[in-house]
């Protein structure tokens, strides 16, 4: 059992560093939670990846308005926990664009939003992905 967890886990490590897109999962307070993209860390380089909040790092500062970062905040704060339908029916209005400066260059980037859910269908994580 724990020699294929370990298989498991190598090969989703091997899948993160090979991926083209940025991904990672985002628990209730913002902060990545567990592995992100070596692609992700590439778009936004951080030495505090323990620490990276998701919305102050990418969101603050873009092009997106002070009511759609409070929207990000606010649905990742209330969904972790909740049933999934409650995520579904809010996740329409999160943004799926916006552009940033970053070191001196433009970026625009487009995401998805999905989620992990548990057996009950509750909400575990939020994931922010196609980030590119």
């Amino acid at each position: 059992m724990l020699e294929e967890l370990g298989d498991q886990t190598r090969q989703i490590e091997a899948m993160l560093s090979q991926m083209s897109q940025g991904l990672c999962m985002v628990d209730e307070n913002g902060y990545i939670r567990g592995e992100a993209s070596a692609y992700f860390w590439e778009l936004f380089p951080s030495k505090e990846r323990q620490a990276f909040h998701v919305i102050d790092q990418i969101f603050e500062n873009s092009s997106l308005t002070r009511d759609e970062i409070d929207l990000i905040r606010s649905l990742l704060s209330i969904s972790v926990g909740e049933a999934s339908f409650n995520f579904e029916m809010n996740s329409e209005n999160l943004p799926t664009h916006f552009s940033k400066e970053i070191e001196g260059n433009l970026h625009y980037f487009e995401c998805d939003w999905s989620i992990i859910t548990d057996k009950d269908q509750n909400i575990v994580q939020s994931i922010l992905s196609h980030i590119s």
